[in-house]
């Protein structure tokens, strides 16, 4: 069994009960996603904002690809977060969850948005935002995914607060 886990320190492969790799090193991992042979990071590059890297080879080496990104902003677009009367940015901040579903990628990102992949994390398409159709009204925290029951899953997303980053288990050997 491979564990992949996202730290605020980088991305460390579990295999054996030892570290078998070490990915981004002292860049922060928000999520990860082992999916079909293929493994998925998002990570967070501050400065450079959100970006999302995949892995044919279990993470021996990584690509950038597409991260989710949200639409222009309209003109006459006013997002106030409503709790702390604080403008909410209208970008992709941080990846905070992946799911997968064959080659339909979800993606959750703060703002509270919600993304469609349906070519493996090629491109993405903006479903909704917490509220409306844009950031509006999100207060930067993170709402939980739902999927049903139905949809097939290789990983198992740990239980964590909204702060903190991910582990999962890749259900294949």
């Amino acid at each position: 069994m491979r564990i992949y886990v996202g730290t605020r320190k980088g991305l460390f492969t579990i295999q054996g009960g030892e570290v078998a790799a070490a990915s981004f090193l002292g860049t922060p991992v928000t999520a990860v996603l082992p999916r079909d042979g293929t493994v998925y990071a998002a990570v967070g590059h501050g400065h450079f904002g959100a970006k999302l890297h995949r892995s044919g080879n279990g993470g021996e080496t990584w690509e950038e690809i597409a991260a989710p990104k949200y639409p222009e902003k309209p003109a006459d677009a006013v997002d106030k977060d409503p709790v702390r009367n604080k403008p909410v940015p209208w970008s992709t901040e941080l990846i905070w969850t992946l799911e997968a579903s064959g080659k339909t990628i979800w993606c959750g990102t703060i703002p509270g948005g919600l993304f469609r992949s349906d070519d493996s994390g090629a491109s993405w398409s903006f479903l909704c935002a917490r509220s409306g159709t844009g950031p509006s009204a999100s207060s930067g925290s993170a709402a939980d995914m739902i999927f049903p029951a139905s949809t097939p899953s290789a990983s198992i997303p740990a239980m964590r607060a909204a702060s903190s980053p991910p582990f999962l288990v890749e259900a294949s050997g």
